[in-house]
């Protein structure tokens, strides 16, 4: 369980989002801290009083604070490397970061306090090669400890960083993508710096008050020490529970709180993020790290008890079962929460409109006199005033934020339509956020639900990807096991089993049966093709060395084309064609995981492509071809529809009418896309064979019908050697 954060905000949002990271709980409350470090040694103008030496100070410490954001920047634009090797190791990598700067701080504050001062080997040059007491006042140390604060406060700054790494990750381009974390950067560092201009100006403060400049060495060492200490141990981010198992998270409040847990409601989890461990390796729900793992796919059953809302209505789980649940835990006196409620007032307009037909609920959740919280009357007088009319539930007893373990506001609780938890975030949301969790909470399913497992004779999908009848179906590993498809502007990840005979589909069954059954030709037994060959020995052996190949029945459109741009080319080549002009012209799409992808482009997109263009996009003399392609059909000089309606004969001939095709290319799209099985495709491998084992005629009498399936065990058998 737990969300995949997908957006799609503006430069200025994104901007406001860096600016809004600055004031998160866990940093703005540590910026004196920062400043102190960063300001520390600067005490020279303030005893001697000479302007040039303070504005030699003030110059410092600017630097310093420079150094510093730039430290924090280059952090996260190395972690806005995403999928690259480098990226994916220093995210994941993040808390060894936080640890390693946890040593740091708690080094430089011990340091500032003098416990290093006496020793004879922390203070030799020659047996320490770091100088501690150059280091403390160095920009490149300002560097170091800016890059390791970034990854302390990676989760802290929440959905808003991630939401935008995530953007930049699927973002058009490299430029685009780092652009995009360029601007939440600046926002975010840009307080710091106008926090250290400001920090100068103290030291004319400091100079009026000498007797305080030493105390703030010794206050800022403990306090160095005590932020080390947090950052080691993972403390500092605590108050974050981002992108998190709801199952985990409710497991360790209703533990923590010493409610009665149901063995029916473990979720387990990971390890890391569950509280309590000891050494005996069982973690805080009392179970092994294996017992744990184990019950981790194991759905939680959500809790909501019979409460009333501001309204007096009541609201029990049950009301709402078929339904997704937005869950949202606040207070009126939580700024992130008031900051965040009118989105969620529109959420709940947007789908109340609705009516009946709504799949969504939104649903708060306060706690009149817990805390800081005031009464019913107070809660519900707040709602009137800001004009939130969403129900708010009013949990006067405690037991629904025992139950979720709230400990931060706002959480925001995802329930599914079975009634079950699905994740949670904590920490402010923007609208994009919201949408995105909700989208994924209505769209997920168990991986059985959305996953279609066949076992089929004569079927592989190594084979047909190496048949040269379909150029968007590739290896997604290095295992050959996991392949990606896409076919128009659908998605499809398959992966083949172990056994080689099982193969897993990851649609829904309705896809499945609505449209890749007859895109693969699952319908068809290829056994009763295999049966016709007797007497021709070379195409037996053919035949079963690529007895897996199936005809596809590919979209027509994108066939013209792909065929047109197939000649005097090869697979790889193709291939590379095809994703440039998609990812140039095409729609750009996005799984509910988060995979993007490109359509094929429509005759009406590509219409709008001039000759000069596509020759950019290295398509060479078939630029023209396309383009006149490209205008035949959106104009409907030839109509695709009708083509579908008519005969073999009849179709190829209309096709010959399109612009860059020819007889072969004609009969490509006649076998793969229209399902012509007479159709036999010839090029110089399938001449080859036809002039070298059948004397210059190939016996098309004996596979009336099946023609084309036997071309494919031929051009497979060819192309491969005999090979697998």
């Amino acid at each position: 369980m737990g969300f995949s954060i997908e957006t799609g905000i503006s430069a200025f949002t994104v901007f406001m989002q860096g600016l809004l990271s600055f004031f998160s709980p866990c940093v703005l409350p540590l910026v004196p801290l920062y400043l102190g470090y960063l300001s520390g040694g600067l005490n020279t103008a303030v005893r001697t009083g000479e302007n040039s030496e303070k504005n030699k100070d003030r110059l410092k410490l600017f630097l310093r604070v420079l150094f510093f954001t730039v430290g924090i920047g280059s952090a996260f634009f190395i972690l806005g490397l995403g999928a690259s090797a480098a990226g994916s190791f220093f995210h994941e990598q993040r808390m060894l970061f936080a640890r390693v700067g946890g040593i740091l701080v708690v080094l430089f504050g011990l340091y500032q306090l003098g416990v290093f001062g006496s020793s004879k080997v922390l203070g030799s040059e020659h047996r320490f090669p770091i100088r501690l007491e150059k280091m403390t006042m160095s920009p490149i140390t300002a560097f170091i400890m800016g890059f390791a604060f970034s990854f302390a406060w990676t989760p802290c700054v929440g959905p808003a960083l991630t939401s935008v790494l995530l953007m930049a990750g699927s973002a058009e381009s490299g430029a685009k993508g780092f652009l995009l974390i360029g601007v939440y950067t600046i926002g975010f560092i840009l307080p710091f710096l106008l926090a250290g201009i400001f920090t100068a100006r103290l030291l004319d403060l400091f100079k009026k008050h000498m007797k305080i400049v030493r105390y703030t060495v010794k206050i800022g060492g403990v306090l160095m020490v005590l932020m080390g200490l947090l950052m080691f141990t993972g403390k500092m981010n605590d108050i974050t529970g981002y992108l998190s198992s709801a199952g985990q998270k409710t497991e360790s409040g209703k533990q923590e709180n010493g409610k009665k847990q149901d063995e029916k409601d473990a979720s387990g989890g990971d390890e890391e993020q569950t509280s309590g461990k000891d050494t005996s390796g069982e973690n805080a729900s009392g179970k092994s790290d294996k017992e744990e793992k184990d019950q981790d796919s194991e759905k939680v059953r959500a809790h909501m008890g019979e409460l009333k809302d501001q309204f007096g209505k009541s609201h029990k789980l049950e009301d709402y079962k078929g339904k997704v649940i937005f869950l949202n835990f606040w207070a009126t006196w939580c700024g992130p929460c008031r900051s965040e409620m009118p989105e969620i007032q529109k959420l709940y307009e947007e789908y109340t409109a609705m009516g009946n037909d709504s799949e969504v609920v939104i649903l708060g959740v306060a706690g009149p006199g817990i805390g800081q919280e005031g009464t019913v009357s107070d809660i519900t007088k707040f709602m009137e005033e800001n004009g939130y009319t969403y129900p708010v539930l009013m949990d006067e007893t405690g037991e629904l934020f025992e139950w979720y373990g709230i400990s931060a506001f706002p959480t925001t609780y995802m329930i599914d339509r079975d009634g079950n938890l699905y994740g949670y975030v904590t920490g402010q949301l923007t609208e994009d956020i919201m949408r995105s969790i909700i989208k994924q909470t209505l769209e997920g399913k168990d991986k059985e639900e959305t996953m279609v497992i066949i076992e089929k004779e004569n079927f592989s999908v190594s084979q047909i990807c190496s048949s040269g009848q379909c150029f968007r179906l590739d290896p997604a590993d290095e295992t050959g096991k996991v392949y990606e498809l896409t076919a128009g502007d659908r998605y499809l990840k398959i992966e083949v089993a172990e056994d080689q005979k099982k193969v897993r589909f990851y649609c829904t069954q309705e896809e499945f049966e609505q449209f890749w059954k007859t895109y693969f030709d699952l319908d068809t037994c290829y056994a009763d093709y295999l049966s016709l060959i007797k007497d021709d020995e070379y195409l037996k052996r053919a035949a079963g060395f690529g007895s897996g190949i199936r005809i596809l029945q590919q979209d027509l459109w994108e066939m013209i084309v792909t065929f047109i741009l197939s000649q005097q080319s090869n697979i790889p080549r193709i291939k590379s064609m095809i994703q440039r002009i998609s990812e140039w012209y095409g729609d750009k799409k996005e799984t509910g995981e988060g995979h993007v992808y490109y359509a094929f482009p429509r005759a009406e997109q590509l219409v709008q492509a001039s000759e000069e263009e596509l020759r950019a996009l290295k398509l060479g003399y078939r630029s023209k071809y396309l383009c006149n392609t490209a205008e035949m059909v959106a104009e409907g000089t030839v109509n695709l529809e009708k083509i579908k309606e008519m005969s073999y004969d009849e179709a190829k001939k209309e096709l010959l009418k399109l612009s860059g095709i020819g007889s072969k290319v004609a009969d490509c799209i006649c076998l793969f896309a229209l399902h012509k099985l007479d159709a036999f495709p010839v090029d110089t491998h399938i001449q080859k064979v036809i002039d070298t084992v059948y004397a210059g005629k190939f016996p098309f009498e004996k596979y009336k019908g099946c023609a084309g399936v036997m071309q494919q065990y031929i051009f497979y058998y060819d192309l491969k050697g005999g090979k697998k």
